[in-house]
């Protein structure tokens, strides 16, 4: 799937010569079997359809500037008809006279604030200028025709496993035809010409449609502004409600009154807003399908699957890599191209990820509130067509752009820039084969290769230092001993294949059961489940806490003689590392990550207790639904402030044991390096969550990658003694 250079790189040729552009451009275009496409009328049920869900949509905010005129309504009939109440005289009849007006106006302020709520301003995109990448501009100026689009007049680029094409100047460009295609670069580095130029069409096949287009661009702007006045918070309402707590009985009443009264509209609202949606999703999905259509004519049927599970490949390819950037950052390693990055990452993806990926690709079906139909049912549109397609070009996507190296750089630059606080600096970015061969990502793939894949922090393996210092066995007698435990470690696998199954999803159904705990401990009897059960008891919590325990432990001991033979075959090969000559100079780095395997041997345990408390709490965060449901903050600060107390535990076993590998920071402890400070304006509930995840996944990861390094240290060892290693 990943991108290889042109042909004319490899020849010795320069690519970015006219003659050679030329040339491929010239290719390019003739592979295109036909000039244009015959539209797939769409149906008059469609098209009324599409046309009912946008007056609906239109509909939905004037039921909400009817709300706020029924309020302002309310608040002139009292202000006017019951002026007779003032002349009962006293402090109560002015309190009865001006509480309603001073509820009925807070109201009406906070219904008309999100109105004038400015959106955030966008940043700047990075746009590629006239003359680059023209052989890009005229493959899509091509496609465009094809489908029947118009051309966009800009080309932006970033890193994102996605492309789109959209009004450029928003609502201004609505009546035109000032398009804006936006090309992730990850797509052109994972995909051949065929498949991108799908996925291209598929955009474009969007604004073919015309006045669907623009019922489409509506809709989606009337649920985004939905959801914002739903959602947002701003500084008004913390006033708001801060005013009403600190305020005495006569002046808090009215604000805790005007409370209730903007948290029932914005229940109205979010009954509007899911009502927008749902409708919404029918026009959406029909345009999607409609939109399939254009790319399977454009790539052929066959290939419509295909482009499908790369999309999902890259989407992956791009978690591993953000992720494998967040742990090189920690040591100010960077990448210098984040699109490549993210296709090799793709390549790469373990055999468990990838049968993973198709199996909920075939499982998967189109839900109601799904914007997007499922892969498997667009899928099977695709092949009902029957297309043979158009465009059967397999070249390299890459050789639309001129300069690719150089873009991807810069789009790298400008995703840093817009996603990281501090800046970045060119000697912090390194090539992609230097950054994969350092420690994390090479780490981590050894780790893969010498357990089988099967090595996990919750069945942790730990070496005593000492002990494998103190080995007395010749080099030949170790070497033997490898050999007798290679095979042995494959057989053991093949055998606990199905435990190593059960022990996951047994750990998962632990979790699940921690996460059902937690809510009906603050009371949400409805939120709590259990796989397809709902509204479970605390009794039935229990016994599948305990159910998943049991098959925790059953699986374990089905697992013991793999582990055993994993241990012994990894200590035997450190230490005849420790004992090879020439090795000498390494031992000490050698010792210092077995030293530091010995400290989170004490530390591991509380991290595991630490990972199933986090489960509960994020099913808390996940179901808080009101800032004012006092049990269940209540519940909240109590399982925050036990979080902080096992974290703390955990830094105080580390203790001053230093952090075993090269850091940005210098000498630093491991201690300090789990422990990570959240802004100091985050909410303590929050900033306490926050800094429990991160010590777990910091802790994870660092078992991980001291296991994998000694793995590279091990691997090199049998190397010169295994006649297969």
């Amino acid at each position: 799937m990943n991108a290889t250079e042109p042909t004319s790189e490899a020849s010795g040729v320069d690519a970015d010569s006219p003659a050679v552009a030329s040339a491929e451009l010239d290719e390019i275009l003739a592979a295109f079997e036909t000039d244009a496409l015959k539209p797939l009328r769409a149906s008059p049920l469609y098209r009324l359809g599409l046309l009912a869900v946008a007056i609906a949509m239109v509909l939905l905010p004037l039921v909400y500037l009817g709300l706020i005129g029924l309020c302002g309504w309310a608040v002139l009939y009292h202000a006017t008809e019951h002026t007779d109440i003032l002349s009962r005289g006293g402090a109560g009849a002015v309190f009865a006279y001006l509480a309603p007006l001073t509820v009925g106006l807070i109201a009406m302020l906070f219904m008309v604030k999100p109105l004038f709520a400015r959106r955030p301003e966008p940043t700047d995109a990075l746009i590629l200028e006239e003359d680059e990448a023209p052989i890009l501009r005229a493959f899509v100026a091509r496609i465009c025709r094809l489908v029947g689009a118009p051309e966009p007049k800009e080309i932006e680029i970033n890193c994102e496993v996605n492309a789109a094409a959209s009004f450029r100047r928003g609502w201004r460009s609505l009546a035109g035809q000032d398009l804006r295609l936006i090309v992730g670069l990850p797509l052109a580095a994972g995909m051949n010409l065929r498949s991108f130029g799908g996925v291209l069409a598929h955009e474009f096949g969007h604004f073919a449609q015309g006045a669907g287009m623009r019922l489409t661009f509506v809709i989606r702007n009337i649920n985004a502004w939905f959801s914002r006045v739903v959602h947002d918070r701003d500084q008004w309402d913390l006033w708001l409600e801060r005013t009403a707590r600190t305020a005495d009985f006569p002046l808090g009443a009215p604000l805790y009154l005007a409370m209730f009264c903007i948290w029932l509209t914005r229940r109205v609202l979010w009954s509007l807003m899911w009502i927008g949606h749902l409708l919404s999703c029918f026009a959406l999905r029909h345009m999607e399908h409609d939109a399939d259509s254009w790319e399977t004519r454009f790539a052929g049927s066959d290939r419509f699957a295909e482009t499908c599970r790369q999309l999902q490949l890259l989407g992956m390819g791009q978690t591993r890599a953000l992720e494998l950037l967040r742990e090189t950052w920690k040591e100010k390693r960077l990448s210098q191209n984040l699109p490549d990055l993210i296709a090799r990452e793709a390549d790469d993806l373990p055999r468990e990820t990838l049968e993973r990926i198709d199996r909920e690709s075939q499982e998967t079906r189109t839900r109601l509130f799904d914007t997007h139909p499922a892969d498997a049912d667009r899928v099977a549109c695709a092949r009902g067509l029957e297309a043979p397609g158009v465009f059967r070009l397999e070249a390299p996507a890459t050789i639309l752009f001129a300069d690719w190296e150089t873009l991807c750089q810069r789009a790298t630059l400008r995703f840093y820039e817009r996603t990281m606080a501090r800046s970045v600096a060119q000697d912090d970015l390194l090539p992609n084969e230097q950054l994969r061969a350092s420690g994390h990502i090479a780490a981590f793939q050894a780790c893969d290769r010498f357990f089988l894949g099967r090595l996990s922090i919750l069945r942790p393996l730990f070496l005593d230092a000492d002990e494998i210092a103190a080995d007395s066995r010749t080099r030949d007698a170790l070497g033997e001993a490898l050999c007798a435990d290679g095979e042995p470690l494959t057989e053991e696998s093949e055998k606990a294949d199905v435990a190593f199954t059960r022990f996951a999803a047994a750990d998962e159904a632990r979790l699940e059961a921690l996460r059902a705990q937690a809510l009906i401990a603050a009371g949400r009897r409805f939120s709590a489940r259990i796989g397809r059960e709902s509204r479970i008891s605390k009794e039935r919590a229990y016994e599948a806490l305990e159910a998943a325990a049991t098959a925790m432990r059953n699986s374990r001991r089905e697992l013991a003689a793999f582990d055993d033979r994993a241990k012994q075959r990894f200590a035997t090969a450190l230490a005849l590392s420790l004992g090879s000559p020439g090795r000498s100079k390494d031992s000490g780095a050698t010792l210092r990550l077995l030293t530091g395997l010995s400290v989170l041997r004490h530390a591991i345990p509380p991290v595991l207790h630490l990972r199933e408390s986090l489960a509960g709490m994020n099913a808390l965060l996940d179901d808080l639904r009101d800032e004012n449901e006092d049990a269940f903050l209540t519940e909240l600060r109590h399982r925050a402030t036990d979080l902080g107390r096992q974290r703390r535990e955990i830094v105080r076993l580390l203790g001053d044991a230093p952090y075993p590998f090269d850091h940005a920071n210098g000498d630093i402890s491991m201690a300090r390096f789990v422990t990570v400070e959240s802004p100091s304006e985050t909410d303590s509930i929050l900033r306490r969550a926050m800094e429990a995840e991160a010590c777990v996944e910091r802790l994870t990861n660092l078992y991980l990658r001291i296991m994998g390094s000694l793995a590279m240290i091990a691997e090199e060892a049998e190397r010169g003694v295994l006649p297969n290693p």
